[in-house]
């Protein structure tokens, strides 16, 4: 059986690389490859147990004119410099934005969003203000395109859950926890995180973090329901 890489050339590539390489695929493309992929790594991903693979997966498909099947198969580590060469030139862009109960959490996260493009919709001090002004801030530069994700944050999280989810196109999950993070990305392709300042540590916040920027949408069974909810955002006035 042909192989494209194998599991330890795979974990060699970085955490920060790896968030940077189109982070979906679904399974009809994945069973595409199957083919060219050893069996050891086909139950790593029937497993859900190596999302780097399937990362990896995808950039190799997406390089399918430059390489065929056989090709990709033959000249692996030529499609892994392509995919690291397209990654650096692709960062993630992330949009944060806080009320002042969350304030001092949001600066504590910026040394932890250092490897990715970001901006900082405010608010800018502890000072009492409106959660409205900066979170429909942030969340409408994710809607429009310009940030790939957006990370909000206020005191208990719901206000904040709830301007970002009024925005069109918008798909905020609150999250608590590790957990919820990564069900958001699988099974909802989240695409605002919502944490509260007051109810999580900082160190649990950059956990969440990166569990959300690092986990692909499944698809399949998933895309079918996300679908409904943006037909009904254009449909209903």
């Amino acid at each position: 059986m042909k192989h494209i890489l194998s599991l330890s050339e795979f974990n060699n590539l970085s955490d920060r690389d790896i968030q940077f390489i189109l982070r979906e695929i679904s399974m009809e493309e994945l069973v595409r490859l199957f083919h060219v992929i050893n069996d050891d790594l086909k139950i790593k991903i029937e497993e859900n147990m190596s999302e780097k693979a399937v990362l990896f997966l995808k950039a190799a498909l997406d390089k399918s004119e430059e390489f065929s099947t056989e090709e990709l198969a033959k000249n692996s580590k030529k499609v892994l410099k392509i995919a690291n060469k397209t990654l650096k030139t692709k960062p993630l862009r992330i949009a944060i934005a806080s009320d002042h109960a969350a304030f001092h959490m949001k600066e504590s996260l910026k040394s932890h969003l250092k490897n990715y493009i970001t901006h900082d919709f405010g608010t800018d001090s502890s000072e009492s203000m409106d959660y409205p002004d900066t979170g429909f801030a942030a969340a409408e530069a994710v809607a429009s395109g310009e940030y790939n994700y957006g990370i909000i944050l206020c005191g208990s999280g719901i206000g904040m859950s709830i301007v970002a989810n009024k925005v069109k196109g918008i798909r905020a999950a609150l999250c608590h926890c590790t957990d919820y993070a990564r069900l958001a990305r699988m099974h909802n392709d989240a695409n605002v995180l919502v944490m509260p300042g007051r109810f999580i540590s900082d160190y649990l916040a950059q956990e969440i973090i990166t569990i959300f920027l690092n986990t692909h949408f499944e698809g399949g069974r998933h895309q079918k329901r996300i679908e409904k909810i943006t037909d009904y955002e254009n449909t209903k006035k």
